[in-house]
């Protein structure tokens, strides 16, 4: 069966037009079939086998229509349809055959065509259309076959501001296009209808997932589908918002999709505990705890309830996330729960003196009139089931790198879309957050059985950079059975650079210099991105670069969503943040970390793997270049498989 993209017609399409997609979702797998997306424009369809394409447009003219012809042409008219026909015929895109479903051969010749091969009616069939077809398929190179697509489908189109790679070759006509790939295609035309009775099945809402690793395209695909159904239904009111887990993300999407659909501002863009803000109940409180003071109290609570054990203040802050993001309201619930997948055992004596600093911790909170921001989801959907809060309903909604949302989040989602018609796009990856700890949608009350889809190849960064990450993935989690995404031979790419420092008080020093003789060769400083594997070490690199570089050069795009200049972030911050330049700083205090003498070996197998994809993620952001830092040598790098270039 032939690919058929998207994979259902198009709204407003004959009957005629009907019966010709069936014949040709009936081709061998071999074959890939395009609709028009954009109404009025050339063909209707655009068929591609190997190396072989032809368009194909279709004409409803009806038998009676032919009399009609007759009669006219006795008096000398040329009946408006007829010529429609004809100056649609002389404008058809090249290579094209002609399909007339509903008209006999010998009526088709009436019309006076130019001379060349037409389907009509008795052509209509599996074997006397495929033998049409494959006459009229023409052979391209490479490019030109790029160029027709381009053409055809101009939605598929990837702007050079939204690639961090280098452009293909020049092919004499100007850089070579970028396009989506097929599968990406699909994720992006599948299930695009908005209105009612526009859905066989019988849904409270409907839901679509794909998955894949770093860099495979998933917020590609969000934008690019935004794009679409902003087209599809325009001049309709629909309300679309898209959501991620943190504000460098969704500012960095934003900005994205600005550049690719310019001027239109009927999007919201919100990281989702910023949304929760923006909806709060005004008659409750709201004055966030710090992450400094958070750690004190659990520091102090530890001391007093746990003195002695393995549990870190970490491990402790995590467990009451946990407890918050499930939803227990009691001592009971939290003590039965299944624990399956956390990173770190609790044997039943240490959980019950865990939920007693828990309990401490809550009493904290509220002596100090404070709340934590895992409790802000939590009150917002308690205070929207007791009816005091309203939130919008949406027409779309869509998720990106949903593994790092809570679990009962999705619960507040599916209250906020529209009955029916709304739908639910979420873009995950299965390695990570609550995926990687078993939770199955189902689980969360989201039925994405044959509504799901995996996008398996890697295009953000080049060959030799994902080498690199793959090899690391290995070397420090051999043991974890979900293996990264194989990268995409095409493009090999500059090597990464490793660089040895002797101290940590010299990391940054290097750091600026590499950077200044970056910008000496004529790079922008947006073109750079500086990942730090400390939060701690964000600020101290931005007073840096601006002293050095002067104000402005430098910005944290989870403080300054619109700033300007080199971003700094920390390394959770960057998840699916990409740049042309990459350079990963403080890699040693992970591996420090992971060296504590107080961890439990759960709890050091649980960083290392944590530890590992975050890693993976940081060192696939780059398209052109990646520069590593590293006090001393990086454990395991001396191997000959590592495909690296080595920094004085």
């Amino acid at each position: 069966m032939a690919t058929l993209l998207p994979s259902q017609m198009v709204k407003g399409k004959s009957m005629a037009y009907a019966r010709l997609l069936r014949l040709c979702k009936a081709l061998p797998e071999a074959y890939v079939v395009r609709q028009q997306m954009n109404p009025g424009e050339g063909a209707d369809l655009l068929v591609i086998c190997g190396s072989r394409a032809v368009h194909l447009l279709v004409f409803d003219l009806q038998p009676r229509e032919i009399e009609s012809f007759r009669q006219s042409s006795l008096f000398g008219e040329a009946p408006e349809r007829l010529a429609q026909l004809h100056t649609r015929w002389e404008r058809g895109p090249e290579p094209f055959l002609a399909v007339l479903p509903l008209l006999r051969a010998e009526q088709c010749r009436f019309l006076d065509l130019p001379d060349r091969p037409v389907v009509a009616r008795e052509a209509m069939r599996t074997e006397p259309f495929k033998a049409l077809l494959d006459a009229a398929l023409v052979t391209f190179d490479e490019a030109a076959l790029v160029n027709l697509r381009q053409c055809f489908s101009p939605e598929l189109v990837l702007p050079e501001a939204l690639t961090v790679r280098p452009r293909r070759k020049d092919t004499g006509a100007g850089p070579a296009p970028e396009l989506l790939d097929v599968d990406q295609e699909h994720v992006l035309k599948v299930d695009l209808n908005l209105d009612p009775g526009g859905h066989t099945l019988s849904r409270a809402f409907n839901v679509r997932l794909v998955t894949g690793g770093a860099g495979s395209g998933k917020s590609l695909v969000i934008l690019y589908r935004l794009r679409l159904l902003r087209q599809l239904y325009a001049g309709k009111p629909r309300r679309m918002i898209v959501l991620t887990h943190n504000q460098p993300l969704v500012r960095d999407m934003e900005q994205h999709y600005h550049h690719l659909n310019d001027g239109d501002t009927g999007v919201e863009w919100w990281c989702f505990l910023s949304w929760c803000r923006e909806h709060w109940p005004g008659d409750i409180p709201f004055n966030p705890i710090s992450l400094a003071d958070r750690s004190a109290i659990a520091e102090a609570l530890i001391n007093e309830h746990l003195p002695g054990s393995a549990i870190s203040p970490g491990m402790l802050l995590s467990e009451i996330d946990w407890c918050k993001d499930s939803l227990f309201t009691t001592r009971e619930e939290y003590l039965e729960a299944d624990r399956s997948g956390r990173a770190f055992d609790l044997r039943e004596r240490t959980r019950e003196k865990v939920h007693a600093a828990i309990e401490g911790y809550q009493q904290e909170l509220r002596k100090a009139g404070r709340i934590d921001w895992s409790e802000v989801p939590r009150t917002l959907w308690r205070e929207v089931q007791n009816g005091k809060v309203e939130v919008p309903v949406y027409d779309a909604i869509f998720v990106d790198e949903a593994q790092f949302f809570a679990p009962f989040w999705f619960q507040i989602l599916q209250h906020c879309l529209k009955e029916t018609t709304g739908h639910l796009f979420i873009a995950a990856d299965p390695t990570q957050g609550f995926l990687k700890r078993g939770q199955t949608w189902i689980g969360l009350g989201l039925d994405v059985r044959g509504r799901s889809h995996r996008l398996e190849t890697s295009y953000r960064a080049s060959r030799a950079m994902l080498n690199l990450a793959n090899l690391l993935y290995r070397h420090r989690a051999a043991d974890d059975p979900e293996a990264p995404l194989p990268p995409e031979l095409s493009h090999l790419g500059v090597m990464p650079t490793v660089i040895p420092i002797a101290t940590a008080q010299h990391e940054t020093t290097r750091v600026i210099e590499e950077i200044e003789a970056l910008l000496a060769r004529g790079l922008a400083q947006e073109q750079l991105l500086l990942i730090m594997a400390d939060s701690f070490g964000v600020r101290p690199m931005l007073d840096r670069l601006e002293n050095q570089l002067g104000k402005d050069a430098a910005y944290d795009p989870q403080r300054r969503p619109d700033g300007k200049g080199i971003r700094v972030c920390s390394l959770e911050a960057s998840a699916n943040l990409e740049s042309p330049i990459v350079f990963l700083c403080g890699t040693h205090q992970l591996y420090e970390r992971e060296q504590g003498l107080r961890l439990s070996e759960d709890e050091h197998v649980a960083l290392v793997h944590g530890h590992t994809r975050s890693l993976y993620r940081a060192l696939s952001c780059a398209g052109q270049g990646l520069i590593i830092l590293h006090v001393g040598e990086l454990p395991g790098i001396s191997s000959p498989d590592w495909d690296i270039k080595r920094g004085d």
